[in-house]
């Protein structure tokens, strides 16, 4: 009888251990199939959820205080707002991300530990972005002055020499397999994060090359996260020939199955100058982005947008042509938006921020107006 006693009690042990076991292999797998944001063909999805980006530009989120980020965030959702997009980077300058090269900047970092809790707070999703084109923060040319080469000389060699391109996936790697002060959560687990954003607006004389470099540094992050979805930050999804947005060119890149989501950007003038001579350009441009997305079987996204308020498109008020623009985006299909931008301490006239008109943005009350 004893014996019998022992028995069961030996096999009921080994059956929960063999069922924790197992839960502990397979539970990261439905958790992220209820909390990570996936692509399933043209929609972004949370379990068996559509999920809309509705959101804002915060570039440099990532270097304020935590009072103003938890500040923005509360202000934010208060908006409507369920994604920001903002830097995580910083090369070759000393509040930054990469002081210097493969010298990373704790403090920063631990700001955006706070970002990514806060962001978690309010179920808000981030798309943090690794690099820039521009010289802002760094970007592209610092890499190139790291390896003791002029990037006024050669702005490909970027996309070309092995060595930055070593540089660059050691940040990479420091960024996933970052754990999270706050949460306790690495990065490359981190459910908050909606995708990766390789680069700001990439653009090359050489397209080919560019594009080739993307695609590697995609399919790097995704050998490190298999979690995460991973897009290019382009200007264009697709390009056409009486595209005036046709500097940053990216023909076929979305098609690559290593980028996720598609990505353009929209303005309508370039600082005061039109680029568009009226709004029936603009729909043939929101509707060929779109067009292109749904031919490779993508979710496109409206990574950037704005209007400036000392400019008039098309004789219009600048929040009801955004509003205009939002609409058509949703109507063709895009995945969603993201406004350029809001702010706590800028001053910019594209700028969203609490303070509104008194330091020439728009105000907190216009970004309710427009998303909502």
């Amino acid at each position: 009888m004893k014996r019998k006693n022992f028995s069961f009690i030996a096999g009921f042990v080994l059956i929960c251990i063999l069922l924790f076991v197992m839960y502990d292999i397979y539970a990261p797998f439905f958790a992220d199939f209820n909390t990570m944001v996936r692509r399933n063909g043209e929609n972004l999805m949370i379990g068996n959820q559509t999920f809309r980006a509705v959101g804002v530009n915060d570039y440099d989120l990532a270097y304020q205080n935590n009072s103003v980020i938890a500040q923005t965030f509360a202000q934010l959702h208060n908006a409507g707002v369920t994604t920001v997009r903002f830097w995580l980077f910083g090369d070759g300058i000393s509040n930054g991300f990469q002081p210097t090269a493969g010298d990373f900047n704790k403090t920063r970092f631990k700001q955006t530990d706070y970002v990514i809790y806060e962001a978690k707070k309010y179920n808000i999703k981030l798309i943090p972005t690794l690099v820039n084109n521009w010289t802002d923060y760094g970007g592209k040319d610092q890499y190139i002055k790291w390896i003791g080469e002029n990037p006024a000389t050669d702005e490909t060699i970027f996309y070309t020499n092995n060595q930055i391109k070593s540089l660059f996936e050691n940040y990479i790697s420091y960024v996933l397999s970052r754990k999270n002060t706050y949460t306790n959560v690495t990065y490359a687990d981190d459910p908050t994060i909606l995708a990766w954003d390789i680069m700001n607006e990439p653009r090359s004389t050489d397209q080919n090359a560019m594009n080739n470099w993307l695609i590697s540094i995609a399919e790097f992050i995704k050998q490190h996260d298999p979690n995460h979805l991973v897009m290019a930050g382009t200007e264009n999804a697709i390009v056409t020939g009486n595209n005036p947005k046709d500097d940053g060119k990216s023909s076929d890149l979305c098609a690559n199955s290593a980028i996720d989501i598609c990505s353009t950007h929209l303005y309508l003038f370039n600082n005061t100058q039109p680029l568009f001579t009226n709004y029936n350009e603009v729909t043939d441009f929101i509707e060929t982005q779109a067009n292109y997305a749904k031919q490779v079987n993508k979710p496109l996204l409206l990574e950037e947008f704005g209007i400036a308020q000392d400019t008039i498109p098309f004789g219009e008020n600048q929040l009801a042509m955004m509003k205009q623009i939002i609409n058509d985006s949703k109507k063709d299909g895009y995945a969603g938006y993201i406004v350029w931008d809001w702010s706590n301490t800028s001053t910019s006239s594209f700028t969203f921020s609490p303070h509104g008109d008194t330091n020439g943005n728009y105000s907190l009350s216009d970004l309710k107006k427009l998303i909502n």
